[in-house]
């Protein structure tokens, strides 16, 4: 094989590959020499486009915080077809007086206050967050809570519970089985 870089030299290792061999060693080593593979040195990066370029993809798409267009569109609808926001219509019926949501509905006062109310709790997230749970200091706890026997762990760290086991460690084991055993 003449030219191990043309096109015959494509064409032979193509067909090496189709009968499964491999290149001779010499070959191989030649794919190691430096002047087939290009040097550090000579590879020039323009930091000025390399600094454009990470901007540029940077900036792409869609900004942080904005809204799909077919969404936003969807709101548009909902708000001409509506004349207001979701928001601004349950606001609506809970500034009505609960007799007369009752005497619209056809129910009981306690029923529409009951739906008020329900209304009240679904705005109230737009007014102010969620409160996090703390302890008698302040401090923020876990959503976990420990019960046992209806015994709650205080937040300050004191466990009720524990008074139940004291002694239980200098007891020792309450069985005392080796490996063997207890396979």
């Amino acid at each position: 094989m003449a030219d191990h870089h043309g096109s015959a030299g494509v064409v032979a290792e193509v067909a090496r590959e189709l009968r499964g061999e491999v290149p001779s060693e010499a070959e191989q080593l030649d794919l190691l020499v430096s002047e087939n593979r290009p040097a550090g040195d000579l590879i020039r990066w323009d930091k000025a486009k390399v600094a454009a370029e990470a901007e540029r993809t940077r900036k792409a798409g869609r900004p942080n915080g904005a809204q799909n267009l077919a969404t936003r569109e969807l709101k548009r609808w909902l708000v001409q077809l509506l004349g207001r926001t979701p928001q601004e219509w349950r606001v609506r019926w809970l500034m009505i007086q609960p007799e007369e949501l009752a005497r619209r509905l056809g129910c009981s006062v306690a029923e529409a206050w009951d739906r008020q109310d329900r209304i009240a709790q679904s705005l109230q997230g737009y007014f102010m967050a969620n409160m996090q749970p703390v302890d008698d200091q302040g401090r923020a706890v876990p959503l976990v809570a420990l019960s046992i026997g209806g015994q709650v762990g205080q937040a300050n760290g004191a466990q009720p519970w524990s008074e139940w086991f004291q002694g239980a460690q200098d007891a020792g084991p309450l069985l005392d089985v080796t490996p063997e055993e207890g396979a």
